[in-house]
């Protein structure tokens, strides 16, 4: 035999159901002149000793009553009688709570904007904003749309006990895929631990940007002026672009290598290079010391994308040899 919900708040009146066995009616022979049998389906049922209002045989598997508001706090025992007068009793069937039901409230969170090949954590709080514990709370696996791609790794998080006023956290590792926006979602679901029925969590969402991973190409513009003479400055630049559409952050290169024809005056300083073929300029600025062929050597530059944190590198680019008369 058993009760379903197995608990509740104490001041409150409960519907309860009664599930067990045997629960058959008996026949009844009317003596009077009218003659006849009818049916008596008289099943009583206590709780802690308060009687059940309302009893009714559903099934001889079933009753359903309610169970009035007042019982004191803790366990109490179901006796159910049949009309025979036969009784059954289920201890600790009932807990009385003074705590207010578990309920469940999923947010969930993920970074705004990521880059491509990037991997990322997607993660669902689950906060109990009611008194009672919620037990073996699970979350959804997290649902996944947009116009990008983001694959999550396998599996559900184990389950987690949530008391009262207290919340739980649920991971899972995502990798982005494809550039676009997605959102992904994911609820909650446990058992209250007075009433033993499930409470659920409707789903949270987080929405992620993924952008396409920064990418930079370097071109060389030709020297300004391409003839000079000793004694004067030159200048060597490079157009750097980004292809990608996450920015490329504190792009630098190291100071170009050059001859004795040419001494280095000023370097450029670190920039953001936006996304979406956006470009920046570098100029270094040379004084010609001795007539000749010249042109610096400039090593691979790098900068770092703003989402992954990673290097981006920056290709080699030659000048043009500029003459120093």
């Amino acid at each position: 035999m058993s009760i379903d919900p197995a608990g509740g708040p104490l001041g409150v009146d409960a519907q309860v159901t009664i599930l067990g066995e045997q629960f058959y009616a008996r026949g009844v022979q009317s003596l009077s002149s009218n003659g006849g049998i009818s049916v008596d389906e008289g099943f009583t049922a206590t709780v802690g000793g308060v009687p059940l209002r309302q009893v009714v045989r559903v099934s001889e598997n079933e009753l359903r009553a309610v169970l009035p508001a007042g019982l004191a706090a803790g366990a109490h025992d179901l006796v159910v009688t049949n009309p025979d007068g036969l009784s059954g009793t289920l201890a600790h069937a009932w807990l009385a709570s003074d705590l207010a039901p578990s309920n469940l409230v999923a947010t969930a969170a993920a970074p705004s904007q990521v880059s491509t090949g990037q991997s990322f954590t997607v993660a669902i709080q689950v906060q109990n904003t009611g008194g009672a514990a919620a037990l073996n709370v699970s979350p959804s696996l997290p649902a996944v749309s947009g116009t990008g791609v983001a694959t999550l790794s396998a599996g559900t998080p184990p389950p987690q006990d949530i008391p009262g006023g207290e919340s739980r956290t649920f991971t899972w590792s995502a990798l982005a895929t494809q550039a676009g926006t997605v959102t992904v979602a994911a609820g909650a679901a446990g058992v209250d631990e007075v009433s033993q029925r499930t409470v659920s969590a409707s789903p949270g969402a987080a929405q992620v940007l993924i952008e396409q991973r920064s990418a930079l190409d370097a071109v060389a513009a030709a020297p300004s002026p391409a003839i000079v003479s000793v004694g004067q400055s030159i200048a060597f630049t490079l157009v750097v672009t980004n292809t990608g559409t996450a920015t490329a952050q504190a792009v630098s290169f190291p100071s170009p290598q050059t001859g004795p024809g040419l001494q280095l005056l000023s370097a450029p300083a670190p920039q953001d290079v936006p996304g979406a073929m956006t470009s920046r300029t570098f100029t270094w600025t040379f004084f010609a010391a001795q007539a000749g062929q010249a042109a610096p050597a400039v090593a691979y530059g790098s900068g770092t994308d703003e989402n992954d944190g990673l290097p981006v590198p920056v290709p080699a680019a030659s000048w043009p040899a500029a003459t120093v008369q």
